[in-house]
């Protein structure tokens, strides 16, 4: 499973993904496109060095021909007409000591609901080898496979055009999903949109430069 392209398309704020598998045909794969905020930044008393996130879209991808594509869109349109990050919609000025990763993590992932109908067990001996970086687990041992890759992405500038100011909703529930939350509390571990009760960091070993 591999990320083999990310690139703008469209309207401001959208990116197009493509990648390669070798996953069956009509596999659901999640795409997301994740903010972190540096570690070290955050407010408090300077011991917490846990990465804090928001996930600016996520959507699904179904694998064709050992192919997946997708697209994110990672802005969305402020009251007075400005692009923003859908974080800056519920807090306009970031919390105190907070700063935003000039890069975005674009993560796929074989969520562990789909992974036991998608994945060989003979290819899980494969996968779980040393130095193979696709397979993961949740923190109740379910396994599941991650690819990501990250770019450089400024924060949104600029203001939409006339017939673009309305807010569309959140295509799915967990689309925007954020551990940044209203009484800044910078001390939860971040999760993956997989089930609440997972938590899964992003480990820098199982990300691709």
């Amino acid at each position: 499973m591999s990320i083999e392209q990310i690139e703008p398309a469209g309207q401001p704020g959208n990116y197009a993904l493509r990648g390669k598998t070798s996953l069956p045909d009509k596999t659901q794969l999640s795409v997301s496109a994740i903010r972190n905020f540096d570690p070290g930044t955050l407010a408090g008393d300077g011991e917490s060095e846990a990465t804090q996130f928001v996930i600016l879209d996520r959507q699904f991808a179904q694998v064709e021909n050992g192919t997946w594509q997708t697209a994110l869109n990672l802005w969305q349109v402020a009251p007075d007409g400005r692009y923003r990050e859908n974080w800056q919609l519920d807090r306009p000025i970031p919390p105190a000591g907070a700063s935003p990763s000039s890069t975005i993590t674009f993560l796929v992932a074989l969520e562990p609901s789909a992974f036991s109908r998608s994945v060989d067990r003979r290819a899980v001996a494969t996968l779980d080898e040393p130095g193979n970086t696709l397979l993961s687990f949740t923190s109740s041992g379910e396994p599941y496979l991650q690819v990501s890759q990250a770019i450089a992405v400024a924060l949104p500038t600029g203001q939409a055009q006339v017939g673009q100011l309305t807010l569309e909703p959140p295509k799915d529930p967990w689309a925007g999903r954020s551990n940044l939350n209203a009484a800044a509390d910078f001390d939860q571990p971040p999760t993956l949109p997989f089930e609440e009760k997972d938590n899964l960091p992003l480990p820098q070993s199982n990300m691709l430069n």
